[in-house]
């Protein structure tokens, strides 16, 4: 069972200070949902793995998230053909966007009408591939924050900068943080004990892998829902309700951080504008 939850090791993004961690990611997530150019999107996408794989995220965690994200892209792709036009495409010359490459149903086909793939579409979705809620950026960007900060970090320099709400949102920190992980070891236990009952599910056959997947059903959504509760409770135990929380440590910005936050965030900005104004730089 894949544990997605913060683990310490001996790295420079787990050392960092957390609002460096969070303004390096957010801001390399901006630029990567904004940019829609390969030539641009590629790189950037590279930039993440390179931070990924120097943080040490488990390679399980990529596993685990690939499948989803694949299926994501296939129901994009669906909608992408139903919808795709020229109007998508601000850069890229119309000529070479309408150019057919495989023809799926002729025009006046009744219902779906004229579906085709063109370079147009086939550039839209690998450029898709990279963008949106489960998009191969946003896992790779995900599990690297996921794995390398700390929710109780997070919360100590919330409450240290006396940040708006810092109170509830520290408390939804915690209990967002805490809950993956609680609910994973639970769904483990789960599993293991229908496998030791003789479960399984190794069917070829959909339906029938379907109904085998059912006795687990009752089980796994009990189990959700009782974790939001245990989850809750126990995070709102921890001085939620006692009072004003204090922090436990001083959190100061290095040289090194504040010269990646002044660097970072605007040139963010920059390539965001510069996305948005002709003559789109990084669009297609």
């Amino acid at each position: 069972m894949v544990r997605i939850e913060y683990e310490y090791k001996e790295t420079f993004m787990h050392r960092m200070h957390p609002i460096t961690k969070l303004v390096i990611i957010g801001c390399i997530s901006t630029v990567s949902n904004a940019w829609w150019d390969l030539r641009f999107v590629i790189p950037l996408f590279t930039l993440e793995c390179i931070l990924c794989y120097l943080s040490k995220v488990p390679r399980n965690w990529m596993l685990y998230f690939i499948p989803l994200s694949a299926i994501a892209w296939f129901l994009n792709a669906g909608v992408v053909w139903a919808t795709m036009s020229e109007e998508f495409f601000l850069v890229l010359p119309h000529e070479w966007v309408r150019t057919e490459i495989l023809q799926i149903t002729p025009r006046g086909t009744p219902i779906v009408g004229y579906m085709a793939i063109t370079y147009g579409t086939l550039y839209y979705l690998v450029s898709s591939l990279f963008k949106g809620y489960a998009s191969f950026s946003i896992i790779v960007t995900g599990t690297t924050l996921i794995y390398t900060l700390n929710p109780l970090d997070l919360c100590q320099v919330l409450i240290q900068y006396k940040v708006p709400m810092a109170r509830t949102l520290s408390f939804m920190l915690m209990a967002a943080f805490r809950f993956m992980g609680v609910l994973t070891r639970s769904l483990e236990k789960i599993f293991k004990s229908q496998y030791l009952r003789g479960w399984t599910i190794s069917k070829r056959n959909p339906v029938k892998a379907i109904k085998a997947a059912a006795p687990m059903v009752f089980p796994i959504g009990r189990e959700i829902v009782t974790t939001v509760d245990k989850v809750s409770i126990s995070t709102a135990i921890r001085a939620f309700g006692a009072g004003q929380p204090a922090p436990t440590r001083i959190w100061n910005l290095t040289t090194i951080d504040k010269i990646v936050i002044i660097t970072v965030i605007p040139l963010t900005a920059i390539a965001y504008i510069l996305a948005s104004i002709p003559p789109y730089i990084g669009m297609i």
